[in-house]
Order: C-alpha cells, then sequence, then structure tokens
C-alpha cells in the first residue's frame, strides 16, 4: 500500500480531515474522510479555543478511523485569511 498524507483544513466553522494515497492511476485516492463543527469565531477573535481543539482531535480521528492505515509524517502548512 502507497503512504498515506493526512490534510487538515480549518475553517472558520468547521475542521476537515482527509487520509489520501496515489493510486495506480497517477492520482489520488482519499481512504477517510472526517469533518467536526466548532464554535468558529466572532468580530474577528476565536470564540472557544477548546472547541477548535475538540474538532481537530475529532475529525483525525474520524478520518483515521476510516482509513485502512495511518498517514506518514506530518506537513505543517498555513495561510492567512
Amino acid at each position: 500500500m502507497a503512504q498515506l498524507t493526512a490534510v487538515l483544513d480549518i475553517g472558520s466553522s468547521k475542521v476537515i480531515c482527509m487520509i489520501a494515497g496515489m493510486d495506480n492511476r497517477d492520482g489520488l485516492t482519499v481512504r477517510g474522510a472526517g469533518v467536526k463543527e466548532y464554535q468558529g469565531y466572532e468580530n474577528g477573535k476565536l470564540t472557544d479555543p477548546a472547541s477548535l481543539q475538540e474538532a481537530i482531535f475529532d475529525a483525525v480521528a474520524l478520518a483515521a478511523a476510516a482509513a485502512p492505515a495511518h498517514p506518514g509524517p506530518a506537513i505543517w502548512c498555513s495561510s492567512p485569511g
């Protein structure tokens, strides 16, 4: 099985985690996904940091439970805005 990679998208009201791996056609196949809502932002400030932390853990756990194996090393990417 090819190495799996996890992608984490932290949005303004929900967290999405996808675990994917290369397929035989030079493309990616999603092997697991998890989505979890959280309190979000109000007036540009994080409303409840604990709910964001819980949403990250839950989204990753849901994706990992659906994937056939755990992803490889993590890479952090961030975008302002």
